[in-house]
């Protein structure tokens, strides 16, 4: 019977076999070295990829999914919602961050400028939810928020209410903040002495680092703005504080310069 079996492979087979093998080590050593990738690795590849892409990694497998849902990985979170996303009843990410809120550390907020007047409500409807869960289930080291002011220009006085009041709650919230940036804002001023004193409320002591761009008008509206002025913290109240970004306006007059007059004896 070992007769009927040849005693050489088949030169083309021997090479078939190679190959499958080849690629069959080599799909192995990916997936090892997927496995094997350090969490800080992991974190930076997570946390540049698109939100769409994050939550279609996380289900890849069940221990990639475990993995992305770390605390290593999901201590930063971009909220920069697309038109698909917004175009949803149901949408991913804001179902992601009722998951993994309690993980977030640095939170970057960004206006990503929709253009129909639904996707723009829809836009303020969700960042105030997003805030309200911020508020109640996250303690923030860092938190960014850019562009507003294009917001604020597109949706009507008691939307904009609504806003500056969950950012006020969400900011009153938090008694670890270290970082607080607000990039092309533009709050009333009023609401920005109001936003500022929610942020000091609490963090006074933890926050090192606070960018004022565009944070509120550069003018000032007269006797209103004058009196609110009154409240606004001064250097003194930010024991901690290191960095100082601001533009001038009356903040900075109040904040910055009050501070700096020789104190009277």
């Amino acid at each position: 019977m070992m007769g009927c079996f040849p005693t050489k492979i088949d030169p083309f087979l021997k090479l078939l076999f190679d190959n499958r093998s080849t690629k069959s080590i080599t799909s192995r050593e990916i997936e090892d070295q997927w496995c094997d990738l350090p969490s800080p690795a992991l974190e930076n590849i997570y946390y540049f990829a698109g939100r769409e892409d994050q939550f279609n990694m996380s289900l890849v497998c069940r221990k990639w999914s475990e993995g992305f849902r770390s605390p290593a990985v999901c201590q930063k979170f971009r909220f920069a919602l697309t038109k698909s996303q917004l175009s949803t009843d149901k949408c991913s990410i804001m179902t992601f961050v009722k998951k993994c809120c309690c993980m977030f550390r640095h939170v970057v907020i960004v206006y990503t400028f929709p253009r129909k007047k639904d996707l723009i409500k829809t836009w303020c409807r969700r960042l105030i939810v997003f805030l309200q869960i911020l508020a109640n289930y996250s303690r923030l080291f860092s938190v960014e928020f850019q562009d507003l002011t294009y917001c604020f220009e597109k949706i009507d006085t008691a939307t904009y209410g609504d806003i500056c009041r969950a950012i006020a709650d969400f900011l009153g919230s938090q008694y670890r903040l270290k970082r607080a940036e607000f990039y092309y804002c533009s709050f009333r001023f009023q609401e920005g002495v109001e936003l500022l004193g929610s942020l000091t409320e609490n963090s006074r002591e933890s926050l090192t680092h606070l960018v004022l761009r565009e944070f509120v008008p550069s003018e000032s509206n007269g006797v209103q703005d004058s009196t609110a002025a009154q409240n606004v913290p001064t250097l003194e109240c930010l024991p901690s504080l290191t960095t100082l970004e601001i533009d001038y306006s009356l903040i900075f007059e109040n904040m910055v310069a009050l501070s700096l007059l020789p104190s009277k004896q």
